[in-house]
């Protein structure tokens, strides 16, 4: 059997039972973004993992509540360097610059955005895992960002009256069409030059229209 490859510190530091944990929710991810949710079996995913079919029965039960943790997976992993350590008192444009680039970023990784479209399709069958892929990672991203926001704000930086809807408007101001390219083209890529291009030009209208005079 082949056990998955740990792939980061992080989940190397952690004990042997979460691990394994881990280890079978990485491969069932793989798995289910390569083939589909349903052609994909619980012998399989064991098999990947490098673990005994009765440790995802036990850890998880049926192949519905893997599928529900890997959504929880996801939204952590969308989350785990956003926003990170901010400074509000640091120079607003840099500040906003380096999280724009940590968006970006996360938007543009292929591992986590490209299988999109199945967790639509599944978030289509089941509502509700749906709405706990976007709580678990958009939704705490367009929080975090709505507070920064408002911290500026309160401190006189900028002019809002909704921080939630100027959270939103630097999202789209960055990102523009690239939710909607990463599916149309599947083998699109973003150098390092080409996100800093995007999230410069973003950071920059939004400063224009709410920065305060």
């Amino acid at each position: 059997m082949a056990a998955v490859k740990k792939s980061t510190s992080r989940a190397n530091a952690l004990p042997y039972t979460e691990r394994k944990s881990r280890d079978i929710l990485v491969a069932a991810k793989k798995l289910f973004f390569e083939r589909g949710v349903e052609a994909v079996t619980i012998e399989e995913i064991a098999e990947a993992a490098g673990v005994a079919k009765t440790t995802i029965y036990y850890k998880f039960g049926r192949k519905e509540d893997v599928f529900a943790a890997v959504f929880d997976l996801m939204g952590e992993e969308a989350m785990a360097h956003f926003p990170g350590d901010v400074d509000t008192t640091a120079p607003l444009r840099e500040t906003l610059l380096n999280l724009c680039r940590r968006l970006m970023t996360a938007l543009a990784n292929r591992e986590l955005m490209g299988p999109e479209p199945l967790f639509l399709l599944e978030a289509k069958r089941k509502p509700e895992l749906g709405r706990q892929f976007f709580e678990m990672g958009p939704g705490r991203m367009r929080s975090a960002l709505q507070n920064l926001i408002q911290d500026w704000a309160d401190q006189g930086k900028l002019e809002v009256r909704d921080a939630r809807e100027a959270a939103e408007d630097l999202s789209v101001l960055c990102q523009g069409f690239l939710p909607i390219e990463i599916q149309v083209f599947p083998d699109l890529t973003l150098s390092e030059e080409e996100i800093e291009a995007r999230v410069t030009r973003g950071v920059d209208k939004f400063l224009r229209i709410y920065q305060a005079a």
